[in-house]
């Protein structure tokens, strides 16, 4: 489970030096700042703004293991396994409704309308959400009904993994937001249907 404990730090660009901020951008589906400034009610400029929006909490398995857990308070939680200790969970970041990713050092991204990742660095992440898959190096990955995550239509040859918690468009699309990160992320184990 070594991809569960590195794809956030790699794939947001941690333990670089503090990079440009990127500029928020508008909620998914907002139609952009001047929709997303009167989403907010009747709040003016400079007052406190609405609460954010829940985020559906997600739990991603490899088999019957769950790695990695997206709590509806935003917090990404991977396991933390130890020899001779039991499991725990570590946090390593914040996702936001809105697609906003933050590690645990202060980096962050966002998905933007359009699909792609923004990070920190300033560059795009190598993948795109487009409608209900996610493509990355000309490969589709899906979510089925069930939650089972499919590559090109069938199991990723690393195993079986598969998503609770995918029950609407806003789900899916932050669901295959973390799998993107996971998939795109260096580390010390290729993710599923990465190759080396």
């Amino acid at each position: 489970m070594k991809r569960w404990t590195v794809w956030l730090a790699f794939a947001l660009g941690c333990g670089s030096s503090k990079p440009a901020p990127v500029p928020p951008q508008p909620p998914l589906g907002s139609g952009g700042a001047a929709a997303s400034a009167g989403s907010a009610g009747s709040a003016s400029a400079g007052s406190a703004s609405a609460p954010a929006a829940p985020v559906p909490e997600l739990k991603f398995y490899e088999g019957d293991n769950m790695g990695l857990h997206v709590a509806r308070d935003g917090k990404l939680e991977i396991e933390n396994i130890e020899a001779g200790k039991p499991k725990t969970w570590k946090t390593v970041g914040t996702m936001k409704a809105d697609g906003t990713v933050v590690a645990d050092d202060g980096s962050y991204g966002n998905l933007l309308p359009d699909g792609t990742f923004k990070m920190s660095t300033g560059q795009s992440a190598p993948f795109q959400i487009s409608g209900d898959a996610l493509i990355i190096q000309g490969k589709k990955i899906t979510i089925d009904d069930k939650g089972n995550v499919l590559l090109d239509g069938a199991t990723p040859p690393g195993g079986a993994m598969r998503v609770e918690g995918v029950v609407d468009a806003q789900s899916r699309r932050l669901a295959l937001l973390v799998l993107g990160l996971l998939v795109s992320s260096p580390g010390e184990e290729p993710a599923a249907g990465k190759t080396p």
